[in-house]
């Protein structure tokens, strides 16, 4: 019971609101790979927060994971509500995540396209007679 109560107190600070508007508010930075897919990685301060935070919160879903119950229902109850808190935490990164990645989508195809046009008004400006 010990560890879960370390384990709550932790998912307790994590959760605490304004921990919680703070890395929501962080604007992620995606870099792309050599297919260009979009990626998350801690090259910046605030992906790095980003990350951090998320992967606190995994880390007591991991040590939820250690916790045996040996047939206890109190120990194991607990630890289900425990683990459905983490949840709670994590679903409100993805969602950010997948905004900032829509965000970035965006802004690579405006800008894709952008470019395409600057190359057809280029080609129709080349004089064809040397």
């Amino acid at each position: 019971m010990k560890q879960l109560d370390a384990i709550e107190q932790k998912l307790m600070q994590l959760g605490s609101p304004a921990t919680k508007a703070r890395i929501l508010r962080i604007p992620l930075q995606y870099q792309q790979n050599d297919h260009h897919g979009l990626f998350l990685d801690g090259n910046t301060a605030d992906n790095r927060a980003f990350l951090m935070y998320e992967d606190e919160i995994i880390q007591c879903m991991l040590q939820l994971d250690q916790v045996l119950s040996e047939g206890d229902t109190t120990i194991r109850d607990r630890r289900r509500q425990l683990v459905k808190q983490a949840e709670q935490l994590l679903a409100p990164l993805d969602q950010h995540k997948q905004e900032e990645w829509k965000k970035e989508t965006k802004r690579l195809q405006q800008g894709s396209k952008r470019k395409h046009r600057h190359r057809q008004k280029r080609k129709l400006h080349v004089p064809t007679t040397a």
